[in-house]
């Protein structure tokens, strides 16, 4: 009769089974922690909080996000910006640029001078002797050179943004005087010329100035026509016969301008000799327009290259074994030549260049790989010659508004820099920019930030998963460790 063995409890057999269970626990335990990845943010979450303040009790509100905003992202462009209420809970949002509403024109005065001039077949010349110009007579053939009193308008650099010019007369314009030909009311038939030097005229118009009376209405037609005023200096002359009204001043109206909403801040630099150059830190989700240095004397130029930060190419054998070495390197990309100038004398500033353009593309704001991200320095200037101080910048960017639904309470917080936001699901929505309603005001209270230090990615899971976590791989690596000791114990048959 035989009988069975059971096996014993150190026997090999009794524990080749729980590598496989151990594995299963693992498996089923990964989702659980994959699922922690994909929660909701809370305000805890992220390092800068700014309490926003609203009025009324509007669906939809809109605020301005200061340079702090994008100072303190950790994700370009703006990523991990939130707004949340009282409730923890975190609303819908929408970044936008400000709209750029039409600047109203300003209107600018400029002095008129009276002066004598002579006209001619051949054209017209300014007369600098002493002697007054008698006004020729009525009747006389019109090829036939006069000379009168003209006024001479001087534009200066403004000349070419202008929608509207008038005359400003000295005293009311009579009903009485008579223009020639017997025309209507006191209109006056005059020739403007233009020129950009004094010596060359060439004819532009011929209005015919005055006061017009139509239906007993007396209509001042005043202005002149813009859109042949293309130089620098204008001149008008009265038609042979007939004298220029008294004209107190011009008065020019600038074009109104649909311009890009614009802020400003001002950046000071700092050597960096590793670099060659001057560094700045512009936040890389900046929508920056241009640049301009801020001199602290006269007579300044500028020249050099702009450089901005970009990772070593994987492609090249020299610089893989570069980030082998260095694995924190960062290489500096030449964007476009840097030329300013500043001239000027006795404290004055008399011309400056234009500021210089930037794409704000050459920050890479869509690449958020952490050499890029935690750069100190996204920004360098190389200056010709042997500047020792960095110059001041002035970086000016399109203003940006953010739009929230108020879906919950309030009051509600703008939360900003958090590398959780980046694997969680964004809150961006672009349809409330198409809502039938319009965006009430809002203001963040900028004395109310609190900086906070968010939990590190260890933290990010709960303590229970993490403890069963850990017993799963402890107990995995455990029986395989046991297996291995049998198998040596183990005689050979």
């Amino acid at each position: 009769m035989s009988s069975s063995r059971r096996p014993s409890f150190f026997h090999l057999s009794t524990w080749l089974p729980l590598p496989a269970l151990a594995l299963a626990a693992l498996l089923a335990a990964l989702p659980v922690h994959a699922a922690t990845g994909e929660q909701k943010l809370t305000p805890r979450d992220f390092s800068t909080l700014i309490p926003i303040e609203t009025k009324g009790n509007a669906p939809v509100y809109r605020l301005d996000l200061p340079f702090s905003v994008y100072e303190r992202s950790r994700l370009s462009p703006l990523r991990d910006v939130r707004v949340f209420n009282s409730l923890g809970q975190a609303e819908a949002i929408y970044i936008n640029a400000a709209e750029s509403l039409p600047e109203p024109g300003r209107e600018h005065a400029f002095p008129c001078f009276s002066l004598r001039v002579r006209v001619s077949p051949d054209g017209v010349a300014l007369l600098r002797d002493g002697r007054d110009a008698p006004a020729s007579g009525p009747g006389r053939d019109k090829n036939e050179a006069y000379e009168t009193r003209g006024l001479l308008v001087d534009f200066d650099q403004k000349r070419p943004r202008f929608d509207r010019v008038r005359l400003v007369p000295g005293e009311t314009l009579s009903n009485s005087a008579a223009g020639p030909d017997g025309q209507h009311g006191s209109m006056l038939s005059t020739r403007l010329y233009v020129s950009r030097d004094l010596q060359h005229w060439s004819l532009a118009a011929r209005p015919s100035l005055g006061r017009l009376r139509v239906d007993g209405q007396s209509l001042e037609m005043l202005e002149l026509p813009v859109g042949e005023l293309d130089q620098r200096y204008m001149l008008l002359v009265p038609a042979a016969g007939s004298e220029l009204f008294p004209v107190r001043e011009l008065l020019a109206r600038e074009k109104a301008k649909s311009a890009t909403s614009v802020q400003s801040v001002r950046l000071h630099g700092r050597k960096d000799d590793k670099a060659g150059g001057f560094g700045y830190a512009v936040p890389r989700g900046l929508p920056v327009l241009n640049l301009e240095p801020e001199l602290d004397s006269d007579n300044v130029l500028l020249r050099g290259r702009i450089l901005t930060p970009a990772l070593p190419e994987r492609g090249n054998a020299r610089h893989r074994v570069a980030r082998r070495q260095n694995e924190t390197e960062l290489v500096w990309e030449e964007r476009a030549p840097l030329f300013y100038y500043r001239l000027g004398g006795n404290g004055r500033d008399f011309r400056h260049s234009d500021p210089v353009p930037f794409d704000r593309d050459w920050l890479g704001p869509e690449n958020n790989a952490p050499l890029l991200r935690d750069a100190p320095f996204t920004l360098l200037l190389r200056l010709r010659g042997d500047r020792a101080e960095a110059p001041a910048l002035l970086v000016r960017w399109a203003r940006q508004q953010l739009y929230f639904m108020a879906g919950g309470p309030g009051p509600y917080i703008l939360a900003v820099g958090s590398l959780k936001a980046e694997e969680a699901a964004d809150t961006r929505d672009a349809a409330l920019r198409e809502l039938p309603v319009q965006a009430a005001p809002a203001r963040l209270e900028m004395d109310k930030l609190h900086a906070q230090t968010p939990p590190t990615a260890y933290a990010e899971t709960s303590g229970g998963q993490r403890l069963l976590l850990w017993g799963v791989l402890l107990l995995g690596a455990a029986c395989m460790a046991f297996m291995a000791v049998q198998l040596l114990r183990k005689p050979k048959e």
